[in-house]
């Protein structure tokens, strides 16, 4: 083998498996250290895994069918679940993640003009600009050392994102104020090592008032990094509520936005929580994404000069603006790649709330059902060599052979993410700028594991060697 792997030999690290069949208290002493490991080999060779816990069935599932089922076909027996509220309501509130029924339905049909096509496009400049500053970040960097410098991609990835999140939903609004882009990542963090982490009590639905604090020591904290977050976001629909005009960013339009069927406006609580939703969700899911994708890259340069050529040819050395991103086929195929190996949210969980049968088993109200996204996008039977990186799986003609229910790293159905094109378009922008002017290598002293929480972050970071290409 070579020392640079082609893209078909390419294998990227992960966390080792577990070979037990994986009941309940083998996959909490594994989620104590990394929930990702609650998959044994197990969950990557087979359809589905039940067991019961007291009266209540819990049932995962790694097969499109049942996660077209659970999430478009079916979907009325289901509600978001009890874990993912526990997990997620603390910071988001009433949101677009968390509500059900009538409640989302008016949010959703509210918030989509912000995210239609003609509007996207029109942020796309404010993404370049992120991300040219990121590149002169690192560039700058670069020039210090004279060669060659070590930066953490992870944190200039949350910084892009941010950045991109600030323009194009506060307008920039929040540079001035004392609570700074570093402070809100940092808490962003906190809440999602804390009170976003997963532990057996939540599973178990145990009640509020049973403390969590001997599972998880450091939520009390996540729990502060919470409410300067939600203070932050408070302060700014505040502000922007005492102007003339709410203005044309994405917050101007949700302040603007009205239901078409009913008329009504988002409540001040819905725009709270929803501006939460997407200032975490919003550039958090895109930061993971690019900084496991340049992880990859780091260690594959032919690949790195084919996406640098394509850039070139398409956009030559101007800024990357709408028109390019559509063209740029190769740098979309390999984040969609990345992003099957790394799903940034590798469980979609689901409670029963009306009885449903899947795969044989009847599952009643209060049963717990979860797509296990992680192991379907790595499964022996599903995928042709499912550790090995190919961005070739995701060609136009591959895309639409296969079952769409099998790729979910924005979900799928009535709730399917509704910033997926949003985040495509950052993601691609960024990305193109970066890989036409610098080469990544991997740094060999640091170990990539990654590290489950809400979403799928590189434990410790990701270290690499950036030049100039």
């Amino acid at each position: 083998m070579s020392a640079h792997p082609t893209v078909q030999e390419f294998t990227p690290p992960t966390v080792a498996r577990r070979q037990d069949g994986g009941g309940l208290f083998a996959a909490y002493a594994a989620t104590l250290k990394n929930p990702i490991e609650m998959w044994s080999e197990y969950f990557f060779h087979n359809r589905t895994f039940t067991m019961k816990a007291g009266k209540r069935t819990f049932m995962q599932v790694m097969d499109p069918v049942y996660a077209k089922q659970i999430l478009l076909t079916d979907a009325d027996c289901f509600k978001k679940s009890y874990i993912q509220d526990r997990l997620l309501k603390p910071a988001v509130g009433e949101g677009l993640l968390t509500t059900e029924g009538a409640v989302w339905r008016r949010q959703r049909r509210a918030a989509a003009p912000a995210f239609r096509h003609e509007a996207l496009t029109g942020m796309v400049p404010v993404m370049e600009t992120s991300a040219r500053e990121t590149a002169e970040r690192i560039n700058q960097a670069v020039r210090d050392t004279n060669q060659t410098c070590r930066i953490d991609i992870h944190e200039e990835m949350i910084k892009a994102t941010y950045d991109i999140i600030e323009a194009t939903l506060l307008s920039g609004d929040s540079r001035d104020q004392a609570y700074s882009q570093t402070q809100l990542a940092d808490d962003i963090t906190r809440y999602l090592q804390t009170v976003g982490k997963f532990n057996l009590l939540d599973l178990l639905d145990a009640p509020d008032w049973v403390p969590r604090i001997l599972a998880n020591p450091g939520i009390n904290e996540g729990k502060k990094a919470i409410a300067r977050i939600r203070a932050f976001a408070a302060e700014q629909i505040k502000n922007r509520q005492q102007q003339d005009h709410p203005g044309d960013d994405l917050l101007g339009m949700m302040i603007s936005a009205t239901d078409p069927e009913t008329g009504d406006s988002l409540t001040d609580q819905q725009l709270l929580d929803n501006l939460i939703t997407f200032i975490a969700a919003g550039h958090e899911t895109t930061a993971v994404a690019l900084s496991w994708t340049i992880s990859i890259l780091s260690q594959m340069p032919e690949l790195q000069s084919r996406l640098a050529e394509e850039v070139r040819s398409i956009a030559g050395h101007e800024p990357i603006n709408a028109e390019h991103l559509p063209a740029l086929d190769l740098h979309e195929q390999v984040i969609m790649e990345a992003m099957r190996l790394y799903p940034p949210v590798c469980i979609i969980p689901r409670s029963v709330i009306a009885p449903v049968t899947i795969a044989g088993n009847q599952l009643e109200p209060g049963d717990h059902v979860a797509i296990a996204v992680y192991p379907m996008q790595r499964h022996a039977f599903l995928w042709d060599r499912p550790n090995t990186f190919d961005p070739d799986r995701f060609t136009e003609d591959k895309i639409k052979a296969r079952d769409r229910f099998v790729y979910l790293p924005f979900g799928a159905g009535p709730r399917i993410c509704i910033g997926l094109k949003f985040a495509m378009m950052e993601a691609v922008t960024i990305l193109a700028t970066l890989t036409r002017q610098f080469r990544f290598e991997r740094d060999e002293s640091h170990e990539i594991v990654p590290q489950m929480n809400v979403t799928l972050r590189p434990k410790g970071g990701m270290p690499v060697f950036v030049s100039q290409r």
